[in-house]
């Protein structure tokens, strides 16, 4: 016998797909089935173009793979994205040439990805990200497709618990998604300005608003979240956070393939200055640096 799905699993199935994507995030999802095949479990597509609805900018997805051996094909390589997951790549849609559709890629297993939804995990990038409403790209079939809903349905859970855990005092919707995001803008590397949490509630807040009520509307809460919660207090994540994030910051200089595109695809958008780099520029960028930053200097590209 089926059960049939909780109230909040039901909102998180309507959202998958009540956004249309743009036709540059099929084309990239086609173009990462290629790569990848059978390995690939669900591509999810989140962030400020899917909140957008439109492709001026960078494209953001997470990919989720079943083996990281068939995704970097050597030990080596799949050291670092099994160690400290997801691994970045920035890409751009060939057929385009210069100034064409980009995306930022992270590789994550589904065994990883389901465990920094919980929240006993320290890990505040992932369940963070995944509170807030996804567009499921592709699913490898329904079994992939009804994980990939009980994943970001813990995902809201976590959210609703530490929010109410860093804003007890919050009453109205609102106050408390912005608290809960100001808060986890905390515990990563990264400027947002002070409006920024209460815009991301403001363009879907029926969504959070029903997340609210179908976390309320559930009468049996998971085992072990209180607890998990109580332990795992606003300072830790905080303190674990930030540490993660400089890891990621560390081995990004080593792992981010496409890093150096990524850089001069930005400064070309934003300050309309074209940067042409040398082969082994793109091979050693971390070796190149230097001389990337006197070129960039050079051409006015920064100041």
């Amino acid at each position: 016998m089926t059960l049939p799905p909780t109230p909040l699993a039901a909102l998180i199935e309507q959202e998958l797909d009540a956004e249309q994507p743009p036709a540059a995030a099929v084309r990239f999802t086609e173009l990462l089935l290629e790569r990848h095949g059978d390995n690939v479990r669900a591509i999810l597509f989140y962030g400020a173009c899917r909140r957008s609805g439109e492709a001026d900018g960078i494209l953001d997805f997470y990919v989720v793979v079943e083996r990281y051996r068939a995704l970097h094909r050597t030990l080596l390589g799949t050291f670092p994205t099994w160690l400290l997951p997801p691994t970045v790549t920035f890409s751009q849609l060939p057929e385009e040439g210069a100034g064409s559709a980009a995306a930022k890629i992270a590789y994550v297993s589904a065994r990883d990805f389901e465990a920094r939804m919980r929240v006993q995990s320290v890990d505040t990038s992932f369940w963070a990200r995944f509170s807030q409403p996804v567009t499921l790209l592709y699913a490898a079939d329904p079994a992939a497709r009804a994980w990939v809903v009980s994943a970001l349905e813990t995902a809201c859970r976590t959210a609703v618990a530490v929010a109410k855990r860093v804003a007890p005092k919050a009453q109205a919707s609102r106050d408390l998604w912005a608290r809960l995001f100001t808060f986890t803008y905390r515990t990563e590397l990264r400027p947002e300005g002070r409006e920024r949490p209460e815009s991301i509630y403001d363009r879907n807040s029926s969504w959070y608003d029903g997340i609210l009520a179908a976390v309320a509307a559930d009468r049996k809460p998971r085992a072990g979240w209180s607890l998990a919660n109580t332990l795992l207090g606003p300072g830790m994540r905080i303190a674990a956070g930030k540490c993660l994030a400089f890891l990621r910051l560390v081995k990004g200089a080593f792992t981010f393939e496409g890093a150096v595109d990524y850089v001069i695809w930005k400064i070309e958008r934003h300050n309309g200055v074209r940067v042409v780099l040398t082969p082994w520029q793109h091979r050693h960028p971390v070796l190149a640096s230097p001389l990337i930053l006197i070129k960039l200097l050079r051409l006015g590209a920064i100041r």
